[in-house]
């Protein structure tokens, strides 16, 4: 053999050694190189990754550099199965390599390879080993100057992969399949950097095809790289169960399609671009909670994205649009609300999470995010609140349905405008609809907006949280433009347009009673604005408004009884909302005109027995222009009718809306008839009411807190009937003082002043006006002849008529009052009158010895007489001389001491002296006083006859008691006149 190879030329020798050479070549590279591969993978990879691996066969063909295993499989860690096995992996380098210094490989491919994946129960994975020894190995090429690893792989290719994630703690699986992967050639060559490596990705990820295709230039400057990616039916709840859930809320199902484009370019002097393009569909979305409750359907969601570079965190969409979503709302008796309180308990469950430090950017320093939207179309949406604390008896339920809305260049660059077209249906029957442009940077808008057939009824829960009442129907509708806007932390707004409340019925909850309805209550030319702080009406129409107040037994009102609050809370609520008042800029109101048509009003009183009711009808007027502005005036012009028939008017001025209201007022009722009144006249008179009318003139001046009233009223043929016991009887003379105020006509005129300050906590109208109607009742019992005023000469006393000492005899005086009590009882013909006649013991008695004593002076002359006609002549007519006159005296004087036993007087008295001594002697009885009364009240009797004024069956002559007292100067010879 030594001779073969040493022997014969040197070409023989070359090619003899060559051939040897290669046959050696082929040897090793088609059997020792293949044996020793597999025998070093199979026995040095084992120890490094602590898994056995098995590889069934290796190939390599040494003249095309091809190398091929089959039948790989590395064995999971622990337990039966693989980690990671592939049925086939080929690749082909090129021998060019050795010269480039880099490796080239002109196809690579790998068939059948599978990866099987697990977590762990403890939350580890199968493959968390290799992690933590890749992390302490020590890491090389980081150095400076470095140079990288130069290499093309070309024609790769992955077919028929598989990737299986066992996640045990979640107890689920999931699966990429049918994986395949290819690409061209990706290659970091200088001269390859430009060349765009082409990938294209597919598999069936848990059931849903995904399918990845694009091109890049990793490895060049640019980095241009761009992506198309396809995905349909991904299974959204499937990948939510690795994101920690406190919330109660679950993603029941959710699917996501998705075609899009990722771009991006490395920039340089200009920037970097990343762009992503093409449409996302997410699709059979349903969020419910423990209960199954469902809070949000959404069946599709569109967004179709629009080139912008995402980089300069621009982000456009040229097409939103939400297909049929349905939301849901609840809010428990607890008051919670659902499902908002499902994600604060889920906030406040990760209050304890660690979360990593991250530099923190202020607002100057990130800038935000620049949406732009082309068109969002929300089509046939809902929404439903079903609210268990609105404190009724069953839950309140407000829908939303057929909700559409159109937004179209919409963008959150500043001051940009979009057009918006939104239309709602409200509970059924009630609509909305408003067109316009919004803006997000600053917040604004500008709205046309309708509102129609908007019911008031399910809102009615809401108001009996704190009011006694129950809405029973009632639509609102409205038109206008509304505009707002955000400036300085505020949000501002103004509204014009109209609106309308119709067919509104409110029902008192406790009594069950309609409260107040009206068929409609219309404004027209309605004008707010937030930042004025003004509102503005032209006019307020009320058409045939309703409304009902009762007083109920214990005297409280329908009105104040309807706040559900305790009278403790609505005094703090009061005093919290008068300190908030006095705090903020006060409204400014004005209302041009206040039109009432065909209003009816309803009053019953059930603290009276039986209830009291009365009715105002036909309301009809205007009050124009009501404003808070200060100074300002408005004009009242209303009238209606009482219990159908009675007319009553109101004119004049007022300005309720003032902090300093003013009114000045005159209110005048005609004919209103009276048989109505027996509740009041029997429950505090004591009497029912046959009959009567009342007429009243009332005049109300109300400037700088006073009060200044005239009350003219006017009773026509007022007669009470028969008597009524009651506990609340005033036991005050009410026939008598009817019977004082009342004229002969039948009539009774009254004038009623008040006044008072309206900040006197003392004050109260109706309880002036009552206090003094019953001193006016109790006066005539006390002043009788104080109600008669208007008949009586002013300073006149007619309680007492005075006479002569000894004279029954009327003066001139005297004679005219007695003219005056004639006139008196003329025109009160429903009065009596006792009289009684009185003496003054002393000056009567003495003028009646006088009287006395001249008589017997007259009848002795009398007596003397011889002539028959001097004897037929009166006494009183006797005329004496001087001398008779003393002569007769001494007789009589001589005659009284030989009667008393006594001597003659020596010498003889003077005229006047035994006169005096006369006088002494004689002796005026108590039943001559008794008499001198009878006939002074007598003779009153008389002179009230005798003018034909006065019926002698309404004059009376009472006994006299105890014949007067000692008075000075007369006073006691008089005749006392009392009325009853």
């Amino acid at each position: 053999m030594r001779n073969v190879l040493s022997g014969g030329s040197r070409l023989q020798r070359f090619f003899l050694w060559a051939a040897i050479a290669l046959l050696v070549y082929s040897l090793c590279g088609f059997f020792v190189l293949p044996a020793l591969l597999r025998y070093a993978l199979v026995k040095k990879v084992p120890p490094v990754l602590q898994r056995q691996l098995v590889i069934d066969k290796v190939y390599f063909n040494p003249y095309t550099l091809h190398l091929r295993m089959q039948g790989l499989q590395l064995a999971a860690r622990q337990g039966d199965g693989h980690f990671v096995a592939f049925d086939e992996l080929a690749a082909n380098l090129q021998i060019v390599s050795l010269f480039k210094r880099a490796i080239i490989v002109k196809s690579f491919s790998v068939s059948g390879p599978r990866i099987y994946l697990c977590r762990n129960l403890d939350k580890s994975y199968n493959f968390s080993d290799l992690l933590q020894g890749a992390a302490d190995a020590p890491q090389e090429g980081s150095e400076p100057g470095h140079r990288p690893l130069l290499f093309s792989i070309n024609n790769i290719e992955i077919a028929d992969g598989e990737i299986i994630l066992d996640d045990r703690p979640k107890e689920s699986r999931h699966e990429i399949a049918a994986l395949h992967l290819t690409m061209p050639a990706i290659s970091n060559l200088p001269y390859n950097v430009e060349s765009y490596v082409q990938p294209s990705f597919a598999a069936l990820v848990n059931g849903s095809q995904l399918d990845l295709a694009g091109m890049s230039k990793p490895f060049a400057d640019s980095q241009e790289t761009t992506i198309d990616l396809r995905m349909s039916g991904i299974d959204i709840p499937s990948y939510l169960a690795y994101i920690p859930n406190e919330t109660g809320l679950i993603l029941h199902s959710g699917l996501v399609d998705l075609d899009v484009e990722f771009s991006y370019v490395a920039g340089d002097g200009n920037g970097s671009r990343l762009a992503l393009t093409g449409e996302l569909v997410v699709r059979d979305v349903e969020v419910l909670d423990d209960a199954q409750h469902s809070y949000l359907r959404l069946p599709r969601l569109t967004l179709e994205f629009g080139d912008a570079n995402l980089l300069d965190k621009k982000v456009h969409l040229k097409r939103v649009v939400l297909q049929d979503m349905a939301l849901q709302a609840r809010r428990l008796e607890s008051g919670d609300l659902l499902p908002l309180a499902y994600l604060a308990k889920g906030d406040q469950d990760g209050e304890g999470a660690e979360t990593p430090s991250v530099p923190q950017e202020t607002e100057s320093d990130q800038p935000a995010v620049t949406l732009t939207v082309d068109l969002l179309e929300m089509v046939n949406a809902s929404a439903r609140f079903h609210d268990a604390a609105s404190g009724a008896a069953r839950p309140s339920v407000q829908e939303l349905t057929n909700f559409n809305l159109q937004l179209s260049n919409f963008s959150t660059s500043p001051d940009s405008m979009a057009d918006i077209d939104l239309a709602v249906q409200v509970n059924e029957i009630g609509s909305i609809r408003a067109q316009g442009r919004v803006s997000a940077v600053p917040p604004a808008a500008r709205l046309d907006f309708e509102v129609a057939d908007l019911a008031v009824k399910p809102y009615q829960p809401y108001i009996q949280q704190h009011v006694h009442v129950a809405i029973a129907d009632g639509t609102l509708a409205s038109r206008g433009i509304l505009e707002a806007r955000r400036a300085e932390g505020e949000l501002l707004f103004t509204l014009q347009g109209e609106a309308r409340l119709d067919e509104f019925n409110m029902v008192d909850t406790v009594q069950g009673d309609t409260l107040l309805a009206w068929q409609s209550v219309a404004v027209q030319g309605l004008d707010f604005d937030s930042q004025a702080h003004r509102l503005r009406m032209d006019e307020v129409a009320l058409h045939k408004i309703k409304g009902k107040v009762v007083i109920f037994a214990n005297g409280s009102t329908n009105i104040a009884s309807l706040s559900t609050a305790a009278p403790e809370e609505q005094q703090r609520a009061a005093v919290l909302e008068e300190e908030g008042a006095g705090n903020a800029q006060p409204l400014q109101v004005m209302v041009d005109l206040l039109r009432v048509d065909g209003g009816a009003f309803e009053f019953v009183d059930k603290k009276v027995t039986p209830f009291y009711g009365a009715t105002i009808e036909d309301v009809s007027g205007t009050i124009a222009g009501l404003s808070s502005v200060r100074q300002s005036q408005a004009t009242v012009e209303i009238s209606g009718r009482i219990n159908q028939h009675a007319p009553l008017e109101v004119r004049g001025k007022i300005n309720p809306l003032q902090d300093d209201i003013f009114v000045d007022l005159q209110v005048d009722v005609g004919d209103l008839d009276l048989s109505h009144i027996t509740p009041y006249t029997g429950t505090y008179l004591g009497y029912k009411t046959e009959k009567g009318k009342l007429n009243l003139g009332l005049n109300y001046l109300v400037e700088n807190r006073e009060l200044a009233g005239k009350n003219k009223v006017f009773l026509d043929q007022f007669t009470l009937g028969e008597t009524v016991e009651s506990p609340d009887d005033i036991n005050l003379p009410v026939s008598l003082a009817i019977a004082l105020l009342q004229n002969r006509k039948g009539e009774i005129h009254l004038d009623i002043p008040v006044a008072g300050n309206l900040d006197d906590p003392e004050f109260s109208l109706g309880g002036v006006i009552v206090k003094v109607l019953i001193n006016l009742v109790a006066k005539a019992a006390t002043s009788p002849f104080a109600l008669l005023g208007s008949l009586i000469p002013e300073g006149e006393d007619l309680q007492t008529i005075a006479f002569a000492a000894g004279s029954s005899e009327l003066s001139p005086e005297a004679a005219d009052k007695v003219e005056t009590l004639a006139h008196v009882l003329y025109e009160r013909p429903a009065l009596k009158m006792s009289l009684t006649g009185q003496v003054d013991r002393e000056g009567d008695r003495q003028a009646l010895a006088e009287q006395l004593f001249e008589q017997m002076v007259k009848l002795r002359k009398l007596q003397e007489a011889k002539k028959p006609s001097a004897a037929k002549a009166e006494v009183k007519d006797v005329a004496l001389s001087p001398e008779e006159y003393s002569r007769i005296i001494q007789e009589i004087y001589s005659l009284r001491l030989k009667a008393a036993g006594r001597p003659a007087a020596d010498p003889v008295p003077t005229d006047s002296a035994m006169r005096e001594f006369i006088l002494a002697d004689l002796e005026v009885p108590d039943d001559q006083l008794r008499l001198l009364a009878l006939a002074r009240a007598n003779q009153v009797v008389h002179s009230l006859v005798e003018t034909g004024k006065v019926d002698a069956g309404r004059l009376f002559v009472v006994e006299p008691q105890g014949l007067g007292s000692q008075q000075e100067d007369g006073a006691g010879a008089l005749v006392h006149v009392a009325i009853k």
